[in-house]
């Protein structure tokens, strides 16, 4: 273990943990057999989600008729994903809230990123990517990024120039070869922290290079892999690496790049993912406005 990965470890703690109702309903929603009251008993316990709950579908965007009262009630008609969209942001929202200054990235730029790249991951694992796990993906780009929020103090401190940008090809080797380290392991590692399900933690370990995770994570760490790089092709990166990108060989696996790949089923995907967070801004974040 290189001394920058001994370092990164014992800066873990200074996040704050995932709270243990969002921790159970990852557990829950990920078996098939789950029903959408099983929800309720969790987030009747946890009074920043219920609130959560019972604000967004009291919000005039959704268009009810009268107030609902009832966690329950509000849980049958946000639905399941929903909810845990909710708890998911819930938690890292507070977590990624700071600038990266080490990427050169403003407040909210980690999360917005994050929220983009799971879209996009859910979107692909389940167009895509034939017996993927949606949420899972989801999930997993949620939280793939976290260890920019430690790998960006090594930045600060250790990098007073980054190189120029033609110079970098892809700048997960940049942060190798200066840390013996990148972030996508120091991810990994906070995710082990946080007690996530080892489904979750090769998927951020390995969203860089999905082709080498082990073969039942695989699919969910291309989806993760994909959605990073459309959330950064629409805009939504975290600025020093955007683009710094190289894309996996086990993509060509799932995709055909021919012609009907670059005129409709890319260009209806990418739609697909920016609608979708469009409505996601909307409907269940009431601390950003819409881009």
């Amino acid at each position: 273990m290189t001394d920058f990965a001994k370092l990164a470890r014992s800066r873990l703690h200074r996040l704050p943990p995932i709270s243990t109702t969002t921790l159970k309903l990852i557990e829950l929603l990920g078996n098939d057999d789950y029903q959408t009251g099983d929800l309720v008993p969790l987030i009747e316990t946890d009074v920043s989600l219920a609130a959560r709950c019972l604000t967004t579908v009291n919000a005039p965007v959704f268009g009810l008729k009268r107030s609902i009262a009832s966690v329950q009630h509000a849980v049958t008609l946000l639905g399941a994903r929903a909810v845990l969209d909710l708890a998911l942001q819930l938690s890292v929202r507070g977590t990624y809230n700071k600038a990266l200054t080490g990427y050169a990235s403003s407040p909210d730029d980690l999360y917005k990123h994050s929220l983009y790249s799971a879209i996009g991951a859910r979107l692909v694992a389940t167009r895509l990517i034939p017996s993927a796990k949606p949420q899972q993906a989801y999930t997993a780009a949620l939280f793939h990024d976290v260890g920019k929020l430690v790998f960006s103090e090594f930045l600060s401190e250790q990098v007073t120039e980054p190189p120029p940008p033609e110079q970098i090809t892809h700048f997960l080797r940049f942060e190798q070869s200066m840390f013996g380290i990148d972030h996508a392991a120091v991810s990994a590692e906070i995710a082990l922290e946080w007690h996530l399900p080892d489904t979750l933690v090769q998927a951020v370990a390995y969203h860089h290079h999905p082709g080498s995770a082990p073969a039942a994570h695989r699919k969910t760490a291309l989806a993760v892999h994909l959605g990073d790089m459309f959330a950064m092709m629409a805009g939504f990166g975290t600025q020093l690496d955007n683009m710094h990108y190289e894309t996996d060989p086990m993509i060509d696996e799932y995709v055909t790049r021919d012609r009907t790949w670059e005129m409709q089923v890319l260009p209806e995907l990418l739609l697909a993912i920016h609608e979708e967070y469009q409505t996601v801004i909307s409907k269940f974040d009431h601390e950003e406005p819409s881009q």
